[in-house]
């Protein structure tokens, strides 16, 4: 089930308190030097993925939804935009 802001059982984790690009990577740059680069590209693949479908429609710009799903993924785990 999805997270729910105001428990009192955890809090959320708010996307604008941690950066990959500033902390995430500098951290695991430290520890794994080469696993930085690594993980950095296949975010920015899994962020870019697309094959222009959507059902069995070609060619379609799918940014919008994959930004959602992004975001509801990111929710699901308690990171809260």
């Amino acid at each position: 089930s999805d997270f729910v802001i105001n428990s009192q059982n955890y809090t959320v984790f708010h996307f604008s308190d941690y950066r990959w690009k500033d902390q995430g990577y500098a951290m695991v740059n430290e520890y794994y030097p080469t696993i930085a680069p690594l993980l950095d590209e296949e975010f920015r693949t899994i962020y870019n993925l697309t094959y222009r479908t959507f059902s069995d429609n070609d060619n379609v710009d799918t940014a919008r939804f994959r930004s959602a799903v992004w975001h509801y993924v990111h929710r699901v785990q308690g990171i809260f935009h």
